[in-house]
C-alpha cells in the first residue's frame, strides 16, 4: 500500500514493517494485544540505525505515539493519524462489534477478501491498494485483529496521560472526512 509513497520519496533507506499477524509471520507466541505491538515496534526501532523518522497509520498511528510516548528519545521524528488516542473517543460499529467476543467471531466469519475489499473502497481506499489488502485477510490477521480491538478497549484513558512525555517533532495527519474518527480527534492529539 505504501509503494506510491515511497517511490516518490528522495530517501532510499527506508524500511517499512508490517504488524506481525497482518500479511506476514508472527513471532511464535506473540499474543497480538496493544501492548504486544507497542513492544515489538520499540524492538524493531531499536534494531534501526539513528536516526529515525517514523510513520504509523492506521493503528500504526496509534502504536507510533505510545511508543513516542514511551521512549520519547528513539526517533527524530514521528507522523501519525487516523486512529485515535483520547479517552473521550467512542469506537467505530466495526470496533465494538470486534470488540464483543460471540459477535466479532461471527464477523470475522463473515469477513472474506470480497468484502473487506468492498468496505475498503467504500471508506476511500483505491481499488487497488484495496485488493492488495483484501488477500491478506486470514484467519492469523482476523485473530490478530480480535485480540489487539480487545485489547485496546480502554487504550485512550489507560495511554492518553503518558502523551505529555513526547518530546520529539511531530505530525499529525487526519482526514477531514474520516469515516471512523472525526478530525477533533487529530487536532486533540496535535495539542
Amino acid at each position: 500500500m505504501w509503494d506510491a509513497v515511497v517511490s516518490r520519496l528522495e530517501r532510499k533507506d527506508v524500511v517499512r514493517r508490517s504488524l506481525p499477524g497482518f500479511g506476514c509471520a508472527m513471532p511464535k507466541g506473540f499474543s497480538a494485544t496493544k501492548e504486544a505491538y507497542v513492544e515489538w515496534l520499540l524492538g524493531q526501532l531499536a534494531a534501526l540505525a539513528d536516526p529515525i523518522d517514523l510513520v504509523g497509520h492506521d493503528w500504526g498511528g496509534p502504536l507510533v505515539v505510545r511508543a513516542v510516548s514511551l521512549k520519547p528519545n528513539a526517533v527524530r521524528s514521528w507522523a501519525a493519524g487516523g486512529a485515535p488516542l483520547d479517552r473521550e473517543y467512542v469506537w467505530h460499529q466495526a470496533a465494538r462489534a470486534w470488540q464483543t467476543p460471540e459477535m466479532g467471531k461471527r464477523v470475522m466469519a463473515n469477513l472474506t477478501p470480497e468484502a473487506l475489499r468492498a468496505a475498503r473502497v467504500a471508506a476511500g481506499v483505491p481499488g487497488a491498494d484495496a485488493v492488495t489488502t483484501a488477500t491478506n485477510v486470514d484467519a492469523t490477521m482476523k485473530q490478530c485483529i480480535l485480540n489487539l480491538y480487545r485489547s485496546a478497549v480502554h487504550a485512550g484513558a489507560e495511554w492518553e496521560d503518558d502523551l505529555r512525555r513526547v518530546s520529539a517533532p511531530g505530525l499529525v495527519l487526519w482526514g477531514e472526512k474520516d469515516p471512523y474518527a472525526s478530525a477533533e480527534f487529530g487536532a486533540r492529539l496535535a495539542e
